[in-house]
């Protein structure tokens, strides 16, 4: 009897030896999880930073390309006017003059 009492015990601490082992386990891996998503989140912020970056890049690549396109449409548009201006001056003078002398 007494001999299966001290087996019972025998049993009882190894299981909460296994017990114990397996938490410790339990918290190792826990931790290991955390530090994994820790390191996810780490390079997610990275990638989305760099994509920010480049997007941004590309925008202002486009916006310049906008404001060269706009710039040139100006000038030409000056030029023509200013053609125009240079064309049609002295008859626009002559019109100007005749209807303040009429």
């Amino acid at each position: 009897m007494e001999e299966v009492i001290m087996m019972m015990l025998d049993i009882e601490d190894q299981a909460q030896s296994v017990v114990k082992g397996a938490r410790q386990a339990q918290k190792s891996f826990d931790k290991t999880i955390e530090q994994e998503i820790e390191t996810m989140r780490e390079e997610i912020a990275r990638r989305a930073d760099k994509r920010c970056k480049t997007v941004s890049e590309l925008e202002e690549k486009e916006a310049k390309r906008e404001i060269a396109r706009i710039k040139a449409s100006s000038a030409e548009k000056q030029q023509r006017l200013a053609k125009r201006v240079k064309e049609k001056k002295d008859a626009w003078v002559s019109e100007i003059i005749d209807n303040i002398i009429s």
